[in-house]
């Protein structure tokens, strides 16, 4: 579990776009991303690696490509999300409105963002196509009168360590904004029941 010391949600950024899937958009090639969903309290969905497929993601009576964000949270929640179709001048596509148990959909200032690759989605849910090795992030956004929004955080660490033996993570901050990283100092790490905070660098040490 990784947070920071604020007490808002630390996964909050810009508003989504809404121009997602326009009639002629066409499928793209499948790939193997990550999915991840962060909610209220904590987390919804951990890093889930999935491989997108061709066959397209259908909902109420409308569909979309599955080879796009929709068909990666399809595959990683297995298919437990739910959106709004519309159609207006710039497309048409899916609004999400809950994923998991968590349903903003009669909330009066939350919807779900989306993330790829730690900055703000250009395209909606069903336009965005995905490459392998793509990160894609879902949270609360908030609109209207609220808090100002903390950096979305990212951790990395080794693959594989040593038992007993220190090893080093790297806490990053992106910005809200532009997706813009930089070293999330005092985050706090934790790990079955430990747990240190980031120093200037975002640097912490572990043993497991």
């Amino acid at each position: 579990m990784l947070t920071s010391r604020r007490t808002y949600l630390a996964l909050v950024v810009a508003s989504l776009s809404l121009s997602v899937l326009a009639p002629s958009a066409l499928a793209g090639t499948p790939a193997t991303v990550t999915v991840r969903v962060e909610g209220y309290p904590g987390t919804v969905l951990p890093p889930t690696q999935v491989t997108t497929t061709t066959a397209p993601v259908e909902k109420e009576g409308h569909s979309c490509s599955g080879t796009s964000a929709a068909g990666a949270l399809q595959l990683a929640t297995s298919g437990n999300w739910t959106g709004t179709w519309y159609e207006g001048e710039f497309g048409a596509g899916f609004f999400v409105n809950s994923i998991e148990s968590e349903n903003y959909l009669h909330s009066p200032s939350l919807y779900w963002e989306l993330w790829v690759d730690n900055k703000p989605a250009t395209e909606g849910i069903c336009d965005i196509q995905l490459t392998s090795g793509d990160t894609v992030l879902f949270f609360p956004e908030c609109f209207g009168e609220c808090p100002a929004p903390p950096n979305p955080l990212g951790i990395e660490a080794p693959a594989v360590a040593e038992a007993g033996e220190p090893v080093t993570v790297s806490v990053s901050s992106y910005a809200n904004a532009s997706g813009a990283r930089s070293a999330a100092n005092g985050a706090t790490v934790a790990y079955e029941g430990t747990q240190t905070s980031t120093d200037t660098n975002g640097h912490a040490t572990l043993r497991f």
